[in-house]
């Protein structure tokens, strides 16, 4: 999964970004890091701005180094509201926008839903900070203004959600923010479901988002999708305009398949056929056992075939491995539950 927070500046992007990053186990990265980074020979981001060194590499090298970012898995991006509209370098900006949305979820933070609001919120903020302290403060407020002018319509117009901050502590936002990725990903399915519709096609639900729709408390980051080889073939083709990576048999470690990959609403979608685990140093077709034994769950008016908890809970104790020690827990209480 991928997520950008971007939004005006003091507003409260970086705690955010680093809570949700925190919360959902996902890389954290920063754009006004990335910078600092970069030019640390010059003295850093800020002695850069004021120097006017910033502009040889705005023009030449910071939109890179988004784009880098963007071709790693499984972060959050805290993205500066100048990065992310600069009217001085609106072609860089418009770049990154372009970026951000392609491939990622956009997460826009504002202050208020109503602009003189939010105007008037971010300057007690902006005053407070030791870059304006010396400032003239009616200059600062007309600077304010100005800014959160041009950034709203592009927020608006770039962002997938917009969430508003004021009077909401750092983790009922981070919540907040959770609950629309799940929206998201739930739409992702429904999309999955109607195109699959009257396939003739046998597939399930794996991994997180099996668990997260029977009650396991987990972080759902993409989706897995169980089918066996012609399935995922048929699948990958029904979805082409969605394919990011075409169907290959896939190894790794004591897991393998013939892997395709899609992205859909900027929601990564792994089509595994053939879906095999290594077992006592022999390859056991997983597959065939998850779509015999297939579970369907009721949700958003779907009825959606998902991997019973035992089948996950025998995978994970098979395999081993010590990050999904939490998983079997979670899984064997829900399951003493039901029974």
């Amino acid at each position: 999964m991928k997520i950008t927070i971007t939004g005006p500046r003091s507003v409260g992007k970086t705690t955010v970004s680093k809570l949700l990053a925190k919360n959902l186990k996902l890389r954290y990265y920063s754009s006004d890091e990335i910078g600092e980074k970069a030019l640390k020979k010059e003295g850093g981001l800020d002695r850069a701005i004021k120097s006017g060194t910033i502009e040889k590499f705005i023009r030449k090298d910071a939109y890179n180094l988004i784009r880098n970012v963007y071709k790693k898995d499984n972060f959050v991006l805290d993205l500066s509201g100048g990065a992310f509209s600069s009217k001085k370098y609106a072609e860089a900006s418009k770049k990154v926008r372009k970026e951000a949305k392609e491939n990622s979820i956009v997460i826009g933070l504002l202050p208020f839903e109503n602009v003189k609001d939010s105007i008037n919120f971010l300057f007690e903020r902006e005053k407070e900070r030791i870059h304006f302290k010396n400032m003239d403060k009616r200059e600062l407020f007309k600077k304010v203004k100005g800014d959160y002018s041009k950034y709203f319509k592009k927020l608006k117009d770039s962002c997938d959600f917009i969430v508003c901050v004021k009077n909401k502590e750092p983790d009922e936002i981070v919540t907040e923010i959770n609950r629309l990725v799940m929206d998201k990903i739930i739409s992702v399915i429904k999309i999955i479901h109607k195109k699959l519709k009257n396939k003739r096609i046998k597939w399930v639900v794996g991994g997180s988002l099996s668990l997260f729709l029977q009650g396991i408390d987990v972080k759902v980051k993409d989706i897995d999708i169980i089918t066996n080889k012609k399935g995922a073939f048929k699948i990958c083709e029904i979805l082409k305009d969605c394919k990011i990576n075409p169907v290959e048999f896939s190894e790794k470690r004591n897991v393998g398949s013939y892997l395709g990959q899609l992205k859909i609403n900027n929601t990564k979608v792994d089509i595994m056929g053939d879906f095999s685990e290594k077992i006592n140093g022999k390859w056991v077709n997983i597959s065939k056992r998850r779509l015999k034994e297939v579970k369907f769950k009721r949700f958003g008016g779907l009825r959606i075939p998902i991997t019973p908890l035992e089948l996950h809970l025998e995978s994970y104790k098979n395999l081993g491995r010590k990050k999904d020690i939490g998983k079997i827990k979670k899984i064997e209480a829900r399951i003493r539950e039901k029974y």
